[in-house]
């Protein structure tokens, strides 16, 4: 059962945190789909944002680095579990990891909602810049991500958000 306290490690918890980011595609539609049509184009706007975002970091991911970035670019030895869901298994040596993925959406979802509803109220703030740290940690301890792949997925998404806020 999920709320039993023996499923409360550290590592389902970090599971847990993983799977968040697949519910910002899913919310976005669902606010994009029952919102009347003015509100409705803030939600499509930041659906389509957040995909973009992610397909072009799995574009990124792609680039031919070379040889001298793969610390920086390769996910660690041993990674595994490393898709949205958290649950494709062991992950082919020399993977790309840079830029995280899971942290670009965080980054973009957090940073557009408190360019959208959190200007000035602390506590949304607050809360968006914790999911991007519970993010960040989730990635380190399940040792799918280095620290650079996570700083570089976080300032890819908020860049990703400024950019959806200010052109779209």
């Amino acid at each position: 059962m999920l709320l039993d306290k023996k499923n409360f490690y550290l590592e389902n918890i970090s599971d847990y945190i993983s799977a968040i980011p697949i519910t910002y595609y899913f919310g976005f539609l669902y606010l994009a789909l029952i919102r009347n049509p003015i509100e409705s184009i803030f939600y499509w706007k930041c659906l389509f944002g957040i995909v973009i975002t992610t397909l072009t970091t799995d574009l990124i991911k792609r680039l031919p680095y070379p040889e001298y970035f793969w610390n920086v670019t390769r996910r660690p030895n041993g990674a595994k579990n490393t898709d949205f869901l958290s649950k494709n298994g062991l992950c082919k040596k020399d993977a790309p990891g840079f830029p995280s993925g899971h942290m670009s959406a965080t980054s973009f979802f957090a940073t557009l909602t408190i360019l959208y509803f959190s200007q000035n109220n602390f506590m949304g703030k607050f809360v968006s810049s914790s999911l991007i740290l519970f993010m960040g940690w989730s990635r380190w301890f399940k040792g799918v991500h280095n620290i650079p792949q996570i700083i570089g997925g976080t300032l890819y998404g908020i860049g990703c958000a400024y950019v959806t806020n200010y052109f779209l």
